[in-house]
């Protein structure tokens, strides 16, 4: 068995225990996967367009749309018109939607397995996931992350922009500042 097919395999195992964990604590709270995912990126982004969530989620329109559609039934977004162009619809969450997000906390599950991992191999892994997402999104299957290693300012560790070197604990997986290479 070689190397590359040991990775997928376990990347497979990786993304089925995601994907469980997702759906578990999503059904326990009368929510899709879909939708529990959508009201936790709105925790992390504030607000968002419509354009944006669809690109986050990677799922089609209609389907984003049907999810939005069900969490304003809900009463855990907000739906209204861009500021700038009333054309733009954005969303962000009420405060029982941020509430609801707050406790949907499958991150905890993998943070506490991650967290038996040395300090050295943490930043191995995740310099390696940072590559594996840069080659991925130039490839076109996942969306455009702003993140140090698809930015312009970054060169072998040294931010351009900031003028310094960086470790791992510096690395930016969402970058204010970042600029696509």
């Amino acid at each position: 068995m070689d190397i590359e097919w040991k990775v997928l395999f376990i990347l497979e195992r990786l993304w089925i225990a995601f994907e469980k964990v997702v759906r578990d604590i999503a059904i326990q709270n009368n929510l899709s996967p879909l939708q529990a995912k959508i009201i936790t990126y709105l925790l992390r982004k504030g607000e968002a367009s419509i354009k944006e969530v669809v690109s986050e989620v990677n799922v089609k329109h209609s389907a984003c749309n049907s999810a939005l559609k069900a969490l304003s039934r809900k009463k855990l977004i907000i739906i209204y018109e861009g500021k700038t162009d009333r054309r733009f619809k954005m969303i962000s969450l009420t405060n029982a939607g941020r509430e609801l997000a707050k406790s949907l906390n499958w991150y905890s599950v993998f943070s506490e397995s991650i967290s038996h991992l040395r300090r050295s191999e943490k930043h191995q892994f995740l310099v390696l996931l940072m590559n594996l997402a840069k080659l991925m999104q130039e490839k076109g299957l996942i969306s455009p992350q702003k993140m140090c290693f698809s930015c312009v300012y970054f060169h072998d560790m040294y931010c351009l922009f900031l003028k310094k070197k960086l470790s791992a604990e510096t690395l930016q997986v969402s970058c204010p500042d970042f600029k696509p290479a």
